[in-house]
């Protein structure tokens, strides 16, 4: 699942999704095109999940787009033209209850991710409680997976920005790992609220700071920035995350298809960002930038 705005519906309210089918080739598009028509969040199935739909064709996505009521889809479905789609609705309980049918405990390097009433790996050497609803972040998708191996692999930093939190999984295990100073951002409130839940019942509230809004939000720099979200969001915010980063800085790029990561480090070297590592894991990549030079702080 990969969003670049988290989402979590209201509990008491009915909410729905149109599905759509798409190939790698024109999941962005598609993407961009469903944050134009209001939609409210994104979630992105393909093999990966641990429950993909039996039908899913190689290498398609299934996006499931979520729309508060009253959304006229036809209109929708006919911006998109001839790409399948079908409409879903869900109640609000079942939004919440949902992801606890595929969340079981998961390893990724020393970090043992699980959610409430699971008990972490015993050998791990850094639990992670989450409990996401629907806020993006439990650990299983690539995106986070590739997200956490490299926090695991970097030496703990003195201050982490996380644009575009969700659940604060990554912001909980960097302090978990020894970052003493996280800030997380993310543009929706309610996986704001998630994102401070799932911080106070780590006991890291003193360490970690969940602020409401975008990346404009944050007015000082970080020595190691990440962002897990898509590649048109990323390409946009590119300025505004180097004026974030130190110089000599880590910024950690997920969110990205393999074709894209070519492109998207190619817009990050006109800001001063060169490659250090890239890592991949079935069709998404991780790219792992330094920043050589000090451009001065956040306007």
């Amino acid at each position: 699942m990969v969003s670049s705005s988290s989402f979590i519906a209201d509990r008491d309210l009915p909410w729905q999704q149109l599905w759509l089918r798409v190939g790698p080739a024109d999941l962005e598009r598609v993407c961009d095109l469903l944050w134009t028509m209001a939609c409210r969040g994104l979630e992105m199935v393909d093999s990966s999940h641990p429950n993909p739909p039996g039908d899913l064709g190689a290498g398609q996505v299934e996006i499931r787009a979520s729309f508060e009521p009253g959304i006229d889809f036809a209109a929708l479905e006919n911006r998109l033209g001839d790409v399948p789609s079908r409409v879903v609705t869900i109640k609000g309980e079942d939004w919440e209850e949902g992801w606890k049918r595929f969340f079981v405990p998961t390893r990724v390097g020393r970090f043992s991710i699980h959610p409430k009433g699971e008990a972490p790996d015993p050998e791990a050497p850094f639990a992670v409680r989450i409990d996401p609803g629907l806020a993006f972040g439990t650990g299983l998708h690539p995106t986070t997976r590739l997200c956490l191996a490299a926090l695991d692999s970097l030496p703990p930093a003195a201050s982490l920005l996380d644009v575009g939190c969700g659940s604060g999984i990554l912001a909980i295990a960097a302090v978990r790992a020894g970052t003493a100073r996280v800030v997380g951002v993310d543009t929706d409130a309610q996986a704001c609220r998630v994102a401070r839940a799932n911080v106070a019942a780590n006991d890291l509230s003193a360490a970690i700071e969940i602020l409401d809004g975008g990346i404009e939000q944050v007015t000082t720099t970080f020595k190691l920035v990440v962002a897990n979200i898509l590649s048109s969001v990323l390409a946009a915010l590119a300025p505004a995350l180097a004026q974030r980063t130190e110089a000599g800085g880590t910024l950690l790029l997920s969110g990205l298809l393999v074709e894209e990561a070519d492109q998207i480090a190619a817009v990050f070297s006109e800001h001063n960002f060169s490659i250090q590592d890239r890592q991949d894991q079935d069709e998404w990549s991780l790219l792992q930038l330094r920043r050589s030079q000090d451009e001065g702080k956040p306007s």
